[in-house]
């Protein structure tokens, strides 16, 4: 796969996948309890040529959202030493990715902890603007401290 102009030698892109095969039975994946989605990353110079990172991941079928009950959630990160490079941003990378999924009525926080633990957002709607918050509140995650064992 040939990579769009617009990226800039030694960025990363991001491809993901959705697909809704046959079942044997002649069912769309769509309509069965989940379906298989892919997301592949890859630096354009870093990895040799044959070297993608690939997930893969299992995803439910929509459901309206009033059917559910409204989520919860506070991620607790580790920002501590042994996190520094590519382990933080990987876990930034997620929390921003989990973002999308999250309906307006659900809601998250973020605490963070290295040698001490700080609340880099409290429970938030993920509306729009809560969203926009999220983000950013995630994006300025630093790596600082050791863990005391």
């Amino acid at each position: 796969m040939d990579l769009p102009a617009s990226v800039p030698h030694g960025t990363s892109w991001i491809l993901e996948l959705s697909f809704n095969p046959v079942t044997p039975a002649g069912k769309k994946w769509e309509t069965s309890p989940l379906y298989p989605q892919v997301a592949l990353e890859r630096d354009v110079m870093a990895f040799p040529a044959d070297d993608v990172k690939a997930v893969l991941s299992v995803v439910a079928p929509r459901v309206d959202d009033s059917h559910r009950a409204p989520l919860r959630l506070v991620a607790v990160l580790d920002k501590s030493g042994s996190m520094n490079g590519e382990k933080i941003r990987l876990v930034k990378q997620t929390m921003i990715f989990m973002l999308r999924y999250l309906s307006d009525k659900d809601a998250l926080g973020v605490v963070e902890y290295g040698s001490d633990v700080k609340v880099v957002a409290p429970l938030t709607l993920c509306d729009q603007d809560g969203r926009t918050r999220l983000q950013h509140a995630i994006e300025r995650i630093q790596i600082s401290g050791q863990l005391d064992r």
